[in-house]
């Protein structure tokens, strides 16, 4: 053997053998087994460290955690500023895009009060539009440039504005919004001056559920006019897949202007007037506004109505003519203090009354505030028990036909 080859086998005998490595072990587990283990964990702000935590774990556990941290992130002021350095970083910074932004489905920024900026906000936006779907506006740091990266949103399904402090016009809200093809639920901002007849311009057009609180202006200040007599125009843009209608905090519109938007509504099921509306405190909605539309259920104050809606067929002609009847078929009677006389015209026996021989004979379904039935009275009691078994056997009348089934029909009580 040469001596080379000697010298070089004598050092590999010399040199000690190679100790193996404790290297831990991670067991891996299938991707359907990590969500399930994923799903169990509350939607929270205290659990959004537990998700963090799991997209660390692994490159499997990243992949299935990281889409549930950012596909609804419940963001304050304590993490905005982490969550619009993670989705939206700095352009000066020279960081590129993670793909993060693409994972947000749901953007509430509603819990931010002087957080943020208005460019800012626009700039995430911008940043999100891909993904989102639903978005709900924060109070101060929301301005005109928003709306602009806000139109871009084509897969966004609701909107709410209603903590918007800035007042837009309808012609730039109209501008944004009406791109908004795939819209189905409407919160419009609660400041501004306009009047009601222009929010037609700003009605998409798979729009379905509309919430107005405060900021319009009534049209009938100088002139009165019935949404039914010739003269009166109306825009000609009608959002006929509107369903549900719901108005609150508008003391400046009057009950005409009321009928006026409910005339433009054909297919509205679903009708809401909430607290506080001076207006109608005075003026209260006559009989005649329930025939404007095919509207089945209908919330409402009971100082907000005339009493002349239970008389209706009896003391009142109906507006299509005699033996008609509207067709609702729930009724919700909310009670706002102080009641006063008009209220207290309305009682169980005359809710009875319209619903056997009146024009309220398609009723189903009656839910009370408290105070309508006092405890204390027995006689109420006894009404409210003997029209609860009358609405329940017309239901049972019904048949399939109906909407409701017998249990589901009758007298609910609500409030305290």
């Amino acid at each position: 053997m040469p001596k080379a080859t000697l010298k070089s086998a004598s050092k590999a005998t010399l040199r000690p053998a190679a100790q193996p490595k404790n290297r831990s072990y991670t067991p891996s587990l299938p991707l359907e087994i990590i969500e399930i283990i994923l799903s169990h964990i509350p939607r929270s702000y205290c659990s959004q460290p537990t998700l963090h935590a799991c997209t660390l774990v692994s490159r499997a556990w990243y992949s299935a955690s990281v889409a549930r941290l950012y596909e609804k992130p419940i963001i304050i002021g304590k993490n905005y500023d982490l969550f619009v350095r993670s989705v939206c970083p700095s352009i000066n910074a020279n960081i590129r895009k993670n793909g993060l932004a693409e994972l947000v489905r749901t953007l509430d920024l509603s819990r931010l009060v002087h957080h943020g900026s208005k460019s800012l906000t626009a700039r995430l936006l911008g940043r999100v539009k891909i993904g989102i779907e639903v978005f709900v506006a924060p109070q101060a740091s929301f301005g005109i440039n928003a709306l602009s990266a806000l139109a871009k949103c084509s897969r966004l399904r609701r909107l709410d504005m209603s903590l918007v402090s800035v007042a837009f016009s309808t012609s730039e809200l109209a501008h944004s919004l009406r791109k908004l093809t795939n819209l189905d639920t409407l919160l419009f901002p609660r400041a501004g001056n306009e009047n009601h007849e222009r929010l037609s311009s700003c009605w998409p057009e798979c729009l379905k559920t509309c919430i107005i609180t405060g900021g319009l202006m009534s049209r009938y200040y100088t002139s009165y006019q019935s949404p039914t007599d010739p003269g009166c125009t109306f825009p000609k843009r009608r959002p006929h897949n509107l369903t549900r209608l719901t108005i609150g905090n508008c003391d400046k519109l009057r009950p005409l202007d009321i009928e006026s938007i409910i005339f433009n509504l054909p297919n509205l099921d679903h009708l809401e007037i909430k607290a506080p509306m001076s207006q109608l405190q005075e003026t209260p909605m006559e009989y005649h506004f329930l025939s404007l539309a095919n509207f089945r259920h209908l919330k409402i104050p009971v100082n907000y109505i005339s009493p002349s809606i239970f008389r209706c067929g009896t003391l009142h002609p109906h507006p299509d003519g005699p033996g008609k009847s509207f067709v609702l078929d729930t009724l919700e009677l909310d009670c706002v203090e102080p009641r006063g006389s008009r209220a207290e015209q309305i009682d169980v026996d005359t809710i009875w009354d319209a619903v056997a021989e009146g024009a309220l004979t398609n009723l189903r379904r009656l839910k009370l505030h408290r105070k309508f039935i006092p405890s204390s009275i027995p006689e109420v009691i006894a009404d409210a028990t003997a029209l609860d078994q009358l609405l329940k056997t017309l239901a049972s009348e019904d048949g399939e036909k109906g909407r409701f089934k017998e249990e589901d029909a009758g007298v609910w009580i609500f409030g305290e």
